[in-house]
């Protein structure tokens, strides 16, 4: 009798012990330069917020599933860094249980950065997280990692001179990165965004705006049934190119500037590429390999340049000018093709 109340007593502590770990709450203050904070929360339903004001600061957080209690994950965990000054950095990692590998779901973790020369990552597996970086200066680095299905990362760079990458590994998934704005007192130029996916049915979107130029922006895929799209506004010398290999695969290209480039590559079948340019001295490019494809290219300004090559069978391409001293070029090689050339 003795003994059995002992392990009812011991199932008990155990119990609440794993109970207590859930819906803890940490914030940290820091006020000054060149500082350094970090928070480790293991478990559920945490909370961890870092604010530092100064420059040269450092901040961590991370979350992980409870390694003590067994085959548990960790979920509906927040994780937030607000840094205002100058060379920050920032990085926030939510990971699944370390000894069971489980999954950690619904997870969010979300970075500010109001200064210039930040720096911010963040990496979560699991399936429905949610990842959010703000930075409000110049010359400041985002980055961001995923696994896993159902998760969403955004990213939101407001003015010029930065880099954004994003990197996403399952089905489901979505990315986004937007940098810069339409405030005409800020130039915003030097922007550089990068994404990769793997796996099927994701979309990917980088958008580009703001009285600017010298913007670069590159998507690669590899899946099925995936999206991904780029939009470039205003003046112009913007780069951007998209890459996909797999099948029922949709690409789109937006361009508002002068002396702007675009390209697109696609293997497999049943894909569609599009590329629309409104500026004069255009450039545009697209490659199928594959059967059943599509591929089309819109340009409305003048001294403007398409070309469209395609190898196999059942596909179709198109070029569309308007205006004046403009060139355009269409191969394609194997059965059952059709192609078609307007200029206006």
């Amino acid at each position: 009798m003795k003994k059995t109340m002992i392990f009812v007593i011991v199932g008990l502590l155990v119990f609440a012990g794993a109970a207590f770990a859930d819906s803890n709450y940490a914030e940290l203050n820091q006020y000054g330069n060149y500082g350094s904070a970090s928070q480790t929360q293991s478990d559920s339903a945490q909370y961890a917020r870092i604010t530092q004001y100064g420059e040269g600061n450092g901040a961590s957080q991370a979350q992980s599933g409870n390694s003590w209690y067994g085959n548990q994950t960790q979920y509906t965990n927040n994780a937030q860094i607000d840094q205002n000054g100058y060379y920050s950095s920032a990085t926030q990692y939510q990971n699944q249980n370390p000894y069971y590998y489980n999954y950690g779901y619904q997870n969010n973790a979300t970075i500010g950065q109001y200064g210039w020369y930040d720096s911010a990552s963040q990496y979560q597996d699991g399936v429905g997280n949610y990842a959010y970086i703000y930075q409000a200066g110049s010359s400041n680095n985002a980055g961001q990692t995923q696994y896993g299905q159902f998760n969403t990362a955004n990213i939101y760079q407001y003015t010029d001179s930065n880099s954004a990458s994003q990197y996403q590994s399952g089905n489901y998934n979505n990315a986004t990165i937007n940098q810069g704005n339409y405030n005409w007192y800020y130039y915003t130029s030097g922007n550089s965004a990068n994404q990769q996916q793997y796996g099927d049915s994701n979309n990917a979107s980088i958008q580009q705006n703001g009285w600017g130029s010298n913007n670069s922006a590159n998507q690669y895929q590899n899946g099925y049934a995936n999206n991904a799209s780029i939009e470039q506004w205003y003046d112009g010398s913007n780069g951007a190119s998209q890459s996909q290999s797999g099948s029922y695969n949709s690409a789109g290209i937006g361009q508002y500037g002068y002396g702007s480039s675009a390209s697109e590559s696609q293997s497999g079948y049943g894909n569609n590429a599009s590329i629309s340019q409104s500026g004069y001295y255009d450039s545009a490019s697209t490659s199928q390999s594959g059967d059943y494809n599509n591929a089309s290219i819109y340009q409305s300004a003048y001294a403007s340049g398409a070309y469209i090559a395609q190898s196999g069978s059942s596909n179709y391409a198109n070029i569309n000018q308007y205006n004046n001293y403009n060139t355009a070029n269409l191969n394609q090689s194997g059965y059952a093709n059709s192609a078609s050339i307007n200029q206006y």
